[in-house]
């Protein structure tokens, strides 16, 4: 009898963190996007998840949604290995995984016009003034993303944090490029878990949500 060896790593594409500390250097490269037929068999736009965690929620959304060709972004190396045996225990084919600054990724990586959901569940709200600068959902990211999401893409966003909430509501306003479709106190999708979801609902905390689509 011949034992398969199988690759617990295999879900992910590109396994080094290229830029541990976001700068602007990262601009001065040429983009290398990724293939999504090369990837997953397949021509189809993405959806894609930033800052998967332990990967409740990935998990989950790619076993209800089989035919998605769906990408996770994480900036923790430990992190990607954990979730990438996660899919291959759970026989998930449908997921690539990018271990990398969200900026960096979409940069390189994301093909134009190629995004048609985009998930951010509970980004670092950075709450002391002194380090709101590094916010990912800030003017500079929702611009870089702009080209990369299809004419219909969606982005879900939740966070317990209020100062951060007000935060988006204002970047957004001010680009005036994104359009707010709905606001939800609470979670977007009832269906589905986080880790730090679970953890705000023990604590009676308030969750916001917004499901916000692309201006043409």
């Amino acid at each position: 009898m011949t034992l398969k060896i199988i690759n617990p790593y295999k879900h992910i594409i590109f396994p080094f963190n290229h830029f541990p500390k976001l700068n602007d250097f990262y601009l001065l490269l040429k983009p290398k996007f990724i293939e999504t037929k090369e990837l997953f068999n397949k021509d189809s736009n993405l959806y894609i998840e930033i800052g998967f965690g332990k990967g409740d929620f990935l998990i989950n959304f790619a076993k209800n949604n089989k035919d998605k060709t769906i990408i996770g972004i994480e900036r923790s190396q430990s992190l990607v290995k954990e979730v990438s045996k996660k899919l291959v225990l759970n026989k998930i084919d449908n997921v690539k995984l990018i271990e990398g600054l969200a900026e960096f990724v979409f940069y390189f990586y994301i093909p134009h016009n190629s995004v048609e959901l985009l998930i951010i569940n509970f980004p670092d709200p950075y709450p002391k003034k002194a380090h709101i600068n590094r916010r990912l959902l800030n003017k500079k990211f929702f611009k870089l993303i702009y080209p990369k999401l299809t004419n219909n893409a969606l982005i879900y966003i939740a966070t317990d944090c209020d100062k951060y909430r007000d935060y988006i509501i204002q970047e957004l306003k001010t680009l005036n490029i994104y359009k707010i479709e709905k606001f939800i106190l609470g979670f977007y999708d009832e269906n589905y878990q986080t880790k730090y979801l679970k953890k705000w609902l023990k604590l009676n905390k308030k969750i916001y949500s917004f499901i916000i689509s692309k201006k043409v």
